[in-house]
């Protein structure tokens, strides 16, 4: 599969009027690659991998059978797996900086991005951390082969979940709580009911209306009456005086509708403030972890000041990808709290 950087380039250069021959020579690829790109959707991401997984290309993994398995671990234990991929990452950070205590730990990137993993007091490598963080790392991985019904001490090797791509709006989030929240439903009724009971108080400034009938039959009682006779009528009653009670209703009952309006007004604010302050979070965590993975697909490459080791190399690769698996999972987080907020009670 043609990688998606190069399918964005195959598309700028055919925008640009290139022609297809001399896309093909410029991008490397055949002429049928590039007419079968320029017929796709617009490229929006670099993340060749997903889209890979997303078109379903190549063999089926060989893990793919204990997918169910997986599933049904993860709903029972959600942040195990999370937990024990930290942990590992950790380890393997540790592990380095004990073994090289004396190497330098800058970790410089892109002018927009650099991380100083030796400025913090927390990142000083400490040969008592290690026993504590393997032990942590031991417990988990019992837990999960424990699940999974292997021997406790089988040894496993997690691979980080693909990046997490959403494209979530804060007025689609908005628009989704103010919709589905049971606190702004119930709201909505009570102003329904409010508004119902107001419109059936006016009923009593109409007058009552009765229609009457029936069948007759007189021994010339009354002379001027027919023998056998049928009749019908229409009986109109008004009260006039009530002392006020027909307007009092009214005003009590317009009151109501003010009242459940307002409640109503107040719901829809809470959830909103909720929604935006959940999204501030989202929004944060959404853009830290597309510029680290961003990064990480433009083969981000350690530099490290006055020194070639390669050993350093791989400690500052292992900070790196422990920093992108704590803020791909503070996204996943952010947006999971954003989710319980658009589809259940902020109480």
């Amino acid at each position: 599969m043609i990688d998606m950087l190069k399918r964005h380039e195959i598309q700028v250069l055919r925008r640009a009027r290139h022609p297809q021959i001399e896309v093909a020579t410029l991008a490397g690829v055949s002429l049928g690659s590039v007419r079968r790109v320029e017929r796709e959707a617009a490229v929006t991401h670099i993340d060749t991998a997903g889209e890979r997984r997303r078109r379903a290309i190549g063999r089926p993994s060989t893990a793919e059978p204990f997918r169910s398995v997986i599933a049904e671990i993860v709903a029972r234990e959600p942040d195990l797996l999370s937990d024990l991929l930290v942990a590992q990452k950790q380890l393997a950070l540790l592990d380095a900086r004990v073994r090289n205590p004396q190497a330098p730990r800058r970790v410089a990137g892109t002018a927009a991005v650099a991380m100083n993993v030796s400025s913090s007091k927390t990142d000083t490598p400490d040969s008592k951390e290690l026993p504590a963080i393997s032990e942590r790392a031991t417990a988990l991985t019992a837990s999960l082969n424990t699940l999974l019904g292997w021997p406790a001490e089988t040894p496993l090797e997690l691979e980080p979940p693909a990046p997490l791509v959403e494209h979530l709006s804060l007025h689609e989030a908005l628009d989704q709580a103010l919709t589905t929240n049971p606190e702004v439903i119930e709201a909505e009724q009570t102003v329904r009911k409010a508004e119902a009971a107001a419109k059936v108080s006016k009923l009593a400034y109409i007058p009552d209306f009765a229609v009457f009938g029936g069948y007759a039959y007189e021994s010339n009682v009354i002379p001027l009456l027919p023998i056998d006779f049928s009749y019908i009528g229409v009986m109109g009653t008004y009260n006039l005086f009530d002392s006020g009670k027909r307007e009092h209703t009214m005003k009590a009952r317009t009151v109501q509708v003010h009242m459940a309006q307002t409640a109503l007004e107040l719901t829809k604010a809470k959830v909103a403030a909720a929604v935006q302050d959940s999204y501030a979070e989202l929004e944060r965590s959404r853009a830290l972890a597309a510029i680290a993975h961003r990064l990480e697909t433009l083969t981000y490459r350690a530099d490290v000041v006055d020194s070639t080791d390669d050993v350093v190399t791989q400690m500052a690769s292992a900070r790196l990808s422990l920093e992108l698996l704590q803020l791909d999972f503070h996204h996943r987080h952010a947006l999971a709290k954003l989710e319980a907020i658009m589809a259940s009670s902020t109480r």
